[in-house]
C-alpha cells in the first residue's frame, strides 16, 4: 500500500504539542479531572491540525491559480510550512534542469506568488544505490552541486533560505578528474544570517518585498547565489 503523508505541520510546532503538554501535566496535578484535561487539549490540537489542513488546501489553490497556463503548470511541487507556523508557507517546484522557489503568507494581499529559480545540477555517475535511495525518498525533489570536486545532493524538502539541513556528499573527483562514489556523509546545513528569523516573521506577516531567500528588493541584487527573481510566461 503507498504511503499517505499529510504536510500541513512543521516537525516542530509548539502550538500543537503545547496544548498536549498542558494537558498531561494538569492530568498529573488534578488526577480526578484528567480526563477531562487531556480531552480538551487533545481537542485544541485536533482543532489546530485541521486548520493546518485548511491553510495547505489554500495555499494549494493559490499555487494552482497562479501556474495555470504558465510554464510551471502540473509540475510537481511541493508545499512546506516554514518553521513554527501555518501561515507562511513554502513552495518549491521541480523541473527537468531547474526548480522555482517561493513564499506564501495567508495574509498577503497580493495573492502573486514570488519565484525564484535555481539549477538542479547533473549527477556525474552512471548512477549509484545510494542516490536512487534517495531519490525516491525526496521523491526526487533533490539538486546536485559540485563544491570544488566534491558532488553534493541536497534534498529540497526541507529548509529555509540558505540552511539546507540534509545535505549528503555522495562522490569525489580522483586526481585524474574522474568521479567517484564515496561513503555518504551528511554535511552542515548551512548558516542562516541574524536578520533570516525577524525576516521570516515579518514575510509571515504579509511583507511581500521579501523573497525566498529571505533578501529584500534591496538586497536581491546582490545576493550570493546570483539567482534572479523571474516572471511567468503564459504557454503559446
Amino acid at each position: 500500500m503507498p504511503s499517505v503523508a499529510v504536510a500541513s505541520l512543521f516537525i516542530i510546532d509548539p502550538l500543537y504539542t503545547v496544548p498536549l503538554l498542558v494537558s498531561v501535566i494538569a492530568a498529573c496535578i488534578w488526577r480526578h479531572r484528567g480526563a477531562k484535561a487531556c480531552g480538551i487539549g487533545l481537542a485544541v490540537s485536533t482543532l489546530y491540525l485541521a486548520s493546518s489542513v485548511y491553510q495547505l488546501e489554500k495555499i494549494e489553490v493559490r499555487v494552482a491559480t497562479q501556474t495555470q497556463g504558465t510554464d510551471l503548470a502540473g509540475r510537481p511541487h511541493i508545499i512546506m510550512p516554514t518553521p513554527f507556523n501555518t501561515l507562511l508557507w513554502r513552495v518549491v517546484i521541480i523541473g527537468d534542469d531547474h526548480y522555482w522557489e517561493g513564499l506564501a503568507s495567508r495574509l498577503d494581499k497580493d495573492k502573486h506568488i514570488q519565484w525564484i529559480t535555481r539549477p538542479r545540477g547533473q549527477w556525474p555517475l552512471a548512477g549509484s544505490e545510494t542516490l536512487m535511495a534517495l531519490r525516491t525518498f525526496s521523491r526526487d525533489f533533490i539538486r546536485f552541486e559540485n563544491r570544488n570536486g566534491q558532488q553534493v545532493v541536497t534534498d529540497l524538502r526541507f529548509g529555509v533560505a540558505n540552511y539546507q539541513p540534509f545535505q549528503f556528499l555522495l562522490a569525489e573527483q580522483d586526481a585524474e578528474g574522474q568521479w567517484q562514489p564515496v561513503m555518504p556523509k551528511q554535511l552542515e546545513p548551512g548558516s542562516l544570517r541574524d536578520s533570516a528569523l525577524p525576516t521570516l516573521w515579518q514575510r509571515l506577516l504579509g511583507d511581500q518585498s521579501i523573497d525566498a531567500r529571505l533578501c529584500r528588493q534591496s538586497c536581491q541584487k546582490d545576493a550570493v547565489d546570483k539567482t534572479q527573481s523571474i516572471s511567468l510566461n503564459a504557454k503559446p
